[in-house]
């Protein structure tokens, strides 16, 4: 009898002992996802705005390339269509990640937070490097 209590003793304390993680900490792996995500968008961003910027300054250094000045034209307004696309996902995503840590820290210390961010940063880089 006593083989077969120890080892069901011994594993009823290791699952007793086992940290759980705390309600609020349920969304953090979501909002770090959502933070990769908002990463990659500002990339993209910045991508696009770095292309802009050669079209307009091609525009700007040949005006006398009359059939180039056009295509550059349409490059540039098909890519100011996508940077309000990119500017409206980001908007969006934003309130995501605003709304789920409003969530998530809504009751927690100055104390908890400061654990809750430092575990959100390391979530964060670990998903999205």
């Amino acid at each position: 009898m006593k083989k077969v209590f120890y080892p069901l003793v011994m594993i009823l304390l290791i699952l007793a002992c086992q940290s759980e993680k705390k309600p609020e900490f349920l969304l953090l792996d979501k909002i770090a996802d959502l933070h990769c995500q908002a990463k990659n968008l500002k990339d993209l961003r910045f991508s696009l705005a770095d292309s802009m910027r050669y079209y307009q300054d091609s525009l700007r250094l040949h005006p006398d390339q009359k059939e180039k000045q056009l295509k550059w034209q349409e490059i540039i307004e098909q890519q100011l269509i996508r940077k309000d696309d990119l500017a409206n996902a980001s908007r969006d995503l934003a309130d995501s990640i605003r709304q789920y840590l409003n969530i998530s820290t809504a009751n927690m210390s100055p104390a908890d937070k400061r654990v809750f961010n430092e575990a959100l940063k390391e979530k964060s880089q670990q998903n999205c490097p």
